[in-house]
C-alpha cells in the first residue's frame, strides 16, 4: 500500500538524517520518483529520457559512494579546468531538460488540485525576496506537486521526503509579512494534498546553541524556530485528519523505524 511520509523541522534538527536512515522498501523522495518513473507515464523526448537516465546514474547510491571515496580534492587535482567546465555544461543541459519534464508533468497534473497550486504560486509571487529565488521556489513546488500526483499512478511506491509540502511553509512564511502567517498557514494546510504521516522533528535548544553560527545565521534560525512553533501549534490544534492521517513528534535520536513499524 502506497504511503506518503513527510518530515517537519527547523534547519539542523536532523530531518534529512532521519529520512535517510528510514530505509523503507520501495521508497522514493519527490525528486527520485520523477527520475525513475515519469518516462513510464508521460510522453517524453529522447533528450528528456536521456536526462532522466543521467540523473538515475549520478544520484544512485553506488555513484555517491564512489564520489565520497574519491574526495573532492583528488577529483580537482586529476581534472583540468577545461574538463570541469565541460562537465558543468553537460550537467546544465540535463538539468534544463529535467526542468522541462517537471513543467510538462505539472501542466498535466495541476488540475488535480488547481485551487492549491494557484494559491501556492500566488504566495511565492508575493514573497519578499529576489525574483531568482522566487523562480527556484516555483520550480521546487511544481516538482513536489508533480511527483505527488505521479505517485498516485504507481502502486506500492512510498514517498518519504524531508522537504515536503508542510516543510515548505517555513520558507514561504519566512519571506511573508508576519501578520499574514496564521491565515496563510490555515488555508495552506486545508488545501494541500493528503499525506499519511507527518513526522515533527523537535529541535534541541542546547545543540543549536552550541553550533558555530555567525550573526545572520543566528537571526535566521531564530525566525525559523518561531515559524516552526507557530505552524506546529496550528497543526496539533486543528488535528487535520483530512489532510494528515497521523502525526508523530520525535527528536533526532528517536528510533523512527520502531515507531512507524
Amino acid at each position: 500500500m502506497r504511503k506518503i511520509i513527510e518530515f517537519f523541522g527547523v534547519s539542523g534538527s536532523g530531518k534529512t538524517k532521519l529520512k535517510n536512515n528510514l530505509k523503507v522498501k520501495n521508497s522514493y523522495d519527490y525528486r527520485s520518483l520523477i527520475y525513475n518513473f515519469s518516462d513510464k507515464y508521460f510522453v517524453l523526448s529522447k533528450d528528456e529520457e536521456t536526462s532522466l537516465l543521467y540523473f538515475r546514474i549520478v544520484k544512485s547510491s553506488i555513484v555517491k559512494k564512489i564520489k565520497y571515496l574519491l574526495k573532492p580534492k583528488k577529483l580537482w587535482e586529476s581534472s583540468t579546468f577545461k574538463n570541469i567546465k565541460k562537465k558543468e555544461t553537460v550537467k546544465n543541459k540535463y538539468l534544463n531538460n529535467y526542468k522541462k519534464i517537471v513543467s510538462k508533468i505539472f501542466q498535466k497534473t495541476k488540475k488535480k488540485n488547481l485551487i492549491f497550486s494557484n494559491f501556492v504560486l500566488n504566495i511565492i509571487s508575493n514573497l519578499k525576496c529576489s525574483n531568482k529565488f522566487k523562480e527556484l521556489m516555483k520550480f521546487w513546488f511544481k516538482e513536489e506537486f508533480s511527483s505527488y500526483y505521479l505517485s498516485k499512478k504507481i502502486s506500492n511506491k512510498n514517498l518519504i521526503d524531508s522537504e515536503g509540502f508542510v516543510q515548505r511553509l517555513i520558507i514561504y512564511l519566512y519571506f511573508t509579512e508576519k501578520n499574514k502567517h496564521k491565515t496563510i498557514t490555515k488555508k495552506y494546510l486545508n488545501l494541500m494534498p493528503k499525506i499519511d504521516t507527518l513526522v515533527i522533528v523537535n529541535f534541541n535548544k542546547f545543540f543549536i546553541s552550541q553550533k558555530k553560527l555567525n550573526l545572520p545565521d543566528r537571526i535566521s534560525l531564530k525566525k525559523q524556530i518561531e515559524i516552526f512553533l507557530n505552524v506546529k501549534k496550528i497543526i496539533l490544534d486543528k488535528k487535520l485528519k483530512k489532510k494528515i492521517t497521523k502525526i508523530i513528534e520525535i527528536n533526532s535520536k528517536t528510533n523512527l523505524r520502531k515507531i512507524l513499524a
